[in-house]
């Protein structure tokens, strides 16, 4: 897949290409949260169970629009659900700005250190443009997972944002579909509201799907709910 390769290759390319800016302005960010529920593409990876998560970046700028970036972001999880108790996502990628739109493109390694004696780790490489609408501003993107034994899954999602003017609260919607292992034809979408005091944001977002999977613990895991978090970024 030619697509996959440039966004695998593109950021060591860019930084041997860079090797050269020592003096080059290191932009670096970092936040903290803690969730009631780990919801990814509307299905729970915490059994349903509070998690905190994090994650801290650095980016270097190429030019006034390309700027190459890596990070490491990470989760709790329930360890009883089968993937340890830690989830960490090690990526790295290239951003480029191109009048009102921003590309991105990301690899990821996605790592469960304690995931004994499966191992469940995988590849994840992801594209992305986000760009205004008005006030709104929207993005589109597309993920796509390659498992271990050769299954892999794609998801392509649209998101919007929105700020109430003169006022500390935030709109946000999600619609995702996705198509592979496990999941096959899979529709998720949310509505969320945000009330940020200084550097701190509450939380509050309803989260469904079409599709419904129950754990070996009995849980539902992709059922409606509503995700609670206070989150931090500095």
């Amino acid at each position: 897949m030619k697509i996959r390769t440039w966004i695998s290759a593109a950021p060591a390319v860019l930084l041997v290409a860079s090797a050269g800016l020592a003096h080059a302005e290191v932009k670096t960010s970092a936040s903290i949260g803690a969730y009631s529920d780990y919801r990814l593409r509307g299905m729970s990876l915490s059994d349903k169970t509070a998690v905190m998560q994090g994650s801290i970046e650095a980016s270097v700028p190429l030019s006034d629009n390309v700027s190459i970036f890596a990070g490491l972001w990470g989760s709790s999880l329930d360890k009883e659900a089968g993937a340890g108790a830690l989830e960490a996502d090690l990526y790295g990628g290239v951003a480029v700005t191109t009048g009102d739109l921003s590309w991105k493109a990301t690899y990821l390694r996605i790592v469960f250190p304690d995931d004994s004696p499966a191992d469940i780790d995988f590849d994840q490489y992801a594209a992305s443009v986000s760009f205004p609408l008005g006030p709104v501003g929207g993005t589109l993107g597309v993920v796509h997972d390659e498992y271990n034994g050769g299954t892999q899954s794609t998801y392509v999602y649209g998101s919007g944002s929105y700020t109430v003017p003169d006022t500390p609260l935030s709109l946000k919607a999600t619609l995702g579909y996705e198509d592979g292992d496990p999941f096959d034809g899979k529709w998720n979408w949310g509505l969320g509201v945000g009330y940020t005091y200084k550097a701190v944001t509450f939380g509050l977002e309803y989260i469904d799907t079409d599709t419904q999977t129950i754990a070996a613990t009995g849980k539902d895991l992709t059922d409606s709910t509503v995700v609670v978090s206070l989150t931090s970024s500095f």
